[in-house]
């Protein structure tokens, strides 16, 4: 059996267009009741980003 590494990197300004896209995806196709079509949106992951608390 192999194993999944997953690296966590912090987010730069240059991330946000695809992690807005990703989120948008994710609210849409998923049940997490918290994200809908206005949340997250591109001001809260601008605020995480600068905050430092942003991944990718």
């Amino acid at each position: 059996m192999s194993e999944i590494v997953c690296k966590m990197v912090r987010a730069s300004l240059e991330d946000l267009d695809e992690i807005h896209a990703l989120t948008r995806l994710a609210a849409d196709r998923s049940k997490v009741t918290a994200w809908d079509e206005g949340y997250p949106n591109r001001a809260i992951l601008t605020d995480d980003l600068k905050a430092g608390v942003l991944y990718k």
